[in-house]
C-alpha cells in the first residue's frame, strides 16, 4: 500500500506556491496510477527515484500518465501530485522544475537548466560512435576528423554555392566557424545530429531582408546571421547571438568592449529552455570580437551543452552539409 501524506513539500516559489501537493511514499508493487485518483485527474506529479534523481511532469490524465511511468521506471520511491486546471500546466510545471531542481539532479530532458544531472553525459550519435557532453567548456573534445565528403543533395549544395556568393560570407563563416570550434563539443562527430547549421533558409524572409545562416543546437538556435539590403551604404549583417539563461557575469563589461551596452539584449521565448537571453549585434565584426570575450563563449557553450543534453536536433532536417563541412574545416585551421 502507499502512504500517503496531505502535507506537501515546502514550497516557496511563485507560482509553485499555489500548488498543494499530496506525497505518497511507494513500496515495491505500488501503482503509480492509483496516486491521481479522485474527481482531478489533470495536475503536476513530481517523482523522486532511489538514485538520487527526479521527474516533474504534467498531464490533462496523470492517472495514465503516471502508469506509463511505472513501466518505464521501476525505481520511483516518493510520488507527489498537485491538481491544477488545464490552462496553467505549463506554467506550474515550470515553476516545479525550478524548485526541484534546486536540490536534486532530474530525469528531465526540457525545461530543466541541468538536463542529464551534474556529471559528464555520454551519447550514442551514431551506430558504434559516442561522444561527452561535459559541462566544462575545457573539456568539450577537439574538432575531431573531418568528413570526407559532404553527403548532401542537390539543392543542399545549390543553397551553399549561392550563400558562398554573398560578398560578406567569408567573415560571417569566420563567426560561425568560432562557435563550431569554441562552443561545441566534439563539433565533427555531432554535427547534423546534436547541432546542425542551415544555409539561406526561407525564415523570416522580407523584401531586402533575408536570413543567411542559423546554427542551432537541440531544438534552439544559437546563432543567426542576416543580410539587410536596405542599407544605403551597401549590405549590412546583423547577428543574433544566444546565451544561457542567468547569464550576467562579465557580460556588461564584454558588451562595452565591441561598443554594444545592455540594452542590446532581450529575453528570449523559447518552451525548450526558458530564460535564454539575445544579444542582437549590428556587425560581424562585433559579433567576432564579442566571442573572443571567454564569458560570453563559456555562456554560449553553456547554452550548447544544455541543448544538446536534451536530445538530437529535430532541425537537422535543414541542417547543409557542404556549410557544416566549410565551418570545420576553418576551425579546424586555426
Amino acid at each position: 500500500m502507499t502512504e500517503a501524506i496531505p502535507t506537501a513539500p515546502h514550497i516557496d516559489a511563485t507560482p509553485a506556491a499555489e500548488l498543494h501537493f499530496v506525497e505518497h511514499r511507494m513500496s515495491k508493487n505500488d501503482s503509480l496510477a492509483l496516486l491521481a485518483d479522485g474527481e482531478s485527474r489533470c495536475g503536476i506529479y513530481w517523482i523522486d527515484f532511489e538514485d538520487g534523481y527526479s521527474y516533474v511532469g504534467q498531464s490533462v490524465s496523470t492517472r495514465s500518465r503516471l502508469a506509463t511511468h511505472r513501466r518505464r521506471w521501476s525505481d520511483a520511491i516518493v510520488v507527489r501530485f498537485a491538481a491544477c486546471p488545464p490552462e496553467r500546466l505549463d506554467e506550474f510545471e515550470l515553476a516545479t522544475i525550478q524548485l526541484a531542481q534546486k536540490t536534486r539532479p532530474l530525469r528531465n530532458k526540457l525545461l530543466t537548466s541541468r538536463p542529464g544531472g551534474e556529471q559528464d553525459l555520454v551519447v550514442s550519435v551514431r551506430e558504434g560512435q559516442s561522444l561527452t557532453l561535459p559541462w566544462d567548456r575545457t573539456r568539450r573534445g577537439g574538432i575531431g576528423e573531418l568528413p570526407r565528403s559532404a553527403e548532401s543533395s542537390d539543392r543542399q549544395r545549390a543553397a551553399f554555392d549561392k550563400l558562398a556568393s554573398v560578398p560578406g560570407f567569408d567573415e560571417v563563416a569566420e563567426l560561425f566557424a568560432t562557435v563550431v570550434k569554441e562552443a561545441i563539443p566534439s563539433p565533427s562527430l555531432s554535427q547534423g545530429v546534436l547541432w546542425s547549421v542551415s544555409a539561406l533558409p526561407a525564415t523570416n524572409m522580407v523584401p531586402g531582408w533575408r536570413r543567411l545562416a542559423t546554427l542551432s543546437a537541440g531544438r534552439v538556435e544559437v546563432l543567426r546571421t542576416f543580410e539587410d539590403s536596405n542599407s544605403s551604404v551597401g549590405p549590412e549583417y546583423p547577428s543574433f547571438l544566444n546565451l544561457a539563461p542567468g547569464t550576467t557575469r562579465g557580460l556588461a563589461r564584454a558588451l562595452r568592449r565591441v561598443g554594444l551596452d545592455t540594452s542590446s539584449v532581450a529575453d528570449a521565448a523559447y518552451r525548450a529552455l526558458p530564460g535564454i537571453q539575445t544579444v542582437q549585434i549590428p556587425e560581424v565584426s562585433q559579433a567576432v570580437k564579442l566571442l573572443q570575450e571567454r564569458s560570453v563563449l563559456d555562456s554560449v557553450y553553456q547554452l550548447v551543452v544544455t541543448l544538446m543534453r536534451q536530445g538530437s536536433t529535430p532541425l537537422r532536417r535543414a541542417h547543409n552539409p557542404d556549410l557544416a563541412s566549410h565551418l570545420l574545416h576553418i576551425a579546424q585551421s586555426r
